[in-house]
């Protein structure tokens, strides 16, 4: 079983680096303007008066620097994934600065490829990477802690929920619209799941590393499932447990 509880370091230190190093510039500026935990941190929040008309969808709009890559951000989905994500991790650092790195842990776990689309678009004509880097930390700065908004970068747009997006996480990675989480996570939090080492494991042998037919991303959600209970057995038995899990799919979903 050591073998398949070990992931790459590299993808660890990426994502626990920029998820730390986002986080603490958006809460060091969140302290500056006065910027308080929202619904996230499960901080409770007051009602709209009566008769107040339904206030229009929240639109967060990116700096000249960050927007100058949005058209990459339309033709090149995995770099789009990475932008919500960066941006996602640091606001919700800021929102719930007790569970700031969670997701770095579980985008690590998940084997996710995290910054390997947006630095296949980062080019001369891009802008520098401080300047780009410092564009996501002032989109997080202002992202909403409840509530859904439309992320505007350039010509690139994305809805997002950010309590949505953690609790589908490392789902959510793929899909940012994504606003409830998996049958699969066997209603744990996100904080849960990231603590899990056998999580790394259903991961391993079935990795979110391709679109399939939704018929096999259920099967293979379930299979994962699975596969998390039955890591924590013996070493021999477990890896054979599992590869019977895994050798139960339809060859089309292994």
């Amino acid at each position: 079983m050591r073998a398949l509880l070990t992931r790459p370091r590299f993808l660890l230190i990426v994502a626990g680096v920029f998820t730390a190093y986002l986080s603490v510039l958006v809460a060091k500026r969140g302290a500056n303007h006065g910027d308080h935990a929202g619904g996230v941190a499960g901080a409770p929040t007051s009602a709209p008066p009566q008769g107040h008309a339904r206030a229009a969808l929240k639109e967060v709009e990116a700096g000249q620097a960050l927007s100058l890559i949005g058209p990459s951000l339309v033709s090149t989905p995995e770099a789009a994934n990475d932008v919500v994500f960066l941006t996602v991790a640091a606001a919700y650092g800021r929102c719930a600065p007790a569970h700031a790195h969670e997701l770095g842990v579980m985008a690590a776990r998940a084997r996710l490829p995290v910054l390997a689309g947006l630095t296949s678009v980062l080019g001369p004509h891009t802008g520098s990477r401080s300047a780009w880097l410092a564009g996501i930390r002032e989109l997080a700065a202002r992202l909403p802690c409840d509530g859904p908004v439309d992320l505007s970068i350039g010509s690139f747009r994305q809805r997002v929920t950010l309590s949505g997006y953690v609790a589908a996480f490392p789902d959510s990675y793929f899909d940012p619209s994504l606003t409830s989480a998996s049958a699969e996570f066997a209603g744990r939090s996100l904080a849960e799941r990231a603590t899990d080492t056998c999580n790394g494991v259903a991961y391993a042998v079935l990795p979110l590393d391709a679109p399939r037919a939704w018929q096999c991303t259920a099967l293979r959600a379930q299979a994962r499932r699975r596969v998390t209970g039955l890591c924590s057995g013996t070493a021999d038995a477990a890896a054979q447990q599992i590869r019977d899990v895994v050798m139960r799919l339809p060859s089309t979903c292994q």
